[in-house]
């Protein structure tokens, strides 16, 4: 973005309202793919912005910078192009997100799309391969996070401003991790409010699963969406080796039978 578009932008945040919906991830779960699909819809605002980052990394920022980033008020229509959102898979995991967003949009509606622990991880792997910042064989990474990750959380807990990179790239596992990461959303939202989607589902019945969403974001759940392609799938994905596919699964199986406890939904995970 230009400097000029970025002051203008700035300058008419106060005339710019606040998201309605908000994807909270999880990363490498669909969440590009899903925000695609529903800005297609003609009682949704495409906005350009996806990742804003607001609730994990920019917070200091204030209110306005986040508002700047949302279309002008005049531009939303009643009954028409009346929904806007973002999608930040981070917020889903940050600590203080869940916080800040209730603070802000108590009213907000949250989507929160689940894949498979296990795949997650292994295309999370992948992806920091891709971006140059892993360089340990995949079972080591997975083995070590917690080694990695483990002083990087606790300052990520005690330092509500301090944004660490190493906890958002090597957190394989944690992020996971659903079951928790929901309960830090249900201290502050309930559960109507924030609508699970299963990865796999949206991928093989993805007009389902739209309808179930539209009827969430209370717009039209008549509307078939046309593209429906899935959007940033990592190219260079490969296979794990079958001790990595063992070692996640006994890690994530009992975080996986309280997710589904508390939700009342087997994923077949």
């Amino acid at each position: 973005m230009s400097k000029f578009r970025e002051k203008y932008y700035a300058l008419t945040a106060v005339f710019r309202p606040l998201p309605n919906f908000i994807i909270i991830g999880a990363q490498k779960a669909g969440t590009t793919s899903l925000f695609h699909y529903i800005c297609q819809h003609p009682q949704v605002f495409a906005n350009n912005s996806k990742e804003i980052h607001f609730f994990d990394r920019h917070h200091q920022l204030g209110a306005n910078w986040y508002s700047s980033h949302f279309p002008l008020a005049g531009r939303l229509q009643p009954g028409r192009r009346s929904r806007m959102g973002e999608a930040t898979p981070y917020y889903l995991c940050h600590p203080h997100a869940p916080g800040r967003i209730a603070a802000l949009l108590p009213k907000v509606k949250l989507i929160a799309v689940l894949r498979h622990p296990v795949e997650r991880a292994i295309s999370h792997y992948f992806h920091e391969k891709k971006k140059g910042r892993e360089h340990l064989p995949i079972l080591e990474a997975m083995q070590r996070e917690e080694e990695r990750c483990a002083g990087e959380w606790q300052r990520m807990l005690e330092d509500a401003s301090y944004f660490s990179q190493t906890h958002q790239s090597f957190s394989y596992k944690q992020r996971g991790i659903y079951i928790e990461q929901l309960q830090r959303y249900w201290k502050f939202f309930s559960k109507e409010q924030i609508f699970i989607v299963e990865s796999s589902r949206l991928f093989s019945k993805p007009q389902a699963v739209l309808k179930q969403v539209f009827n969430f974001l209370e717009i039209d759940s008549s509307i078939v969406i046309q593209d429906v392609a899935v959007k940033n799938a990592n190219p260079t994905k490969k296979a794990a080796e079958p001790e990595v596919y063992a070692y996640l699964k006994q890690f994530f199986a009992p975080h996986n039978e309280m997710l589904q406890n508390a939700l009342g939904q087997d994923f077949g995970w």
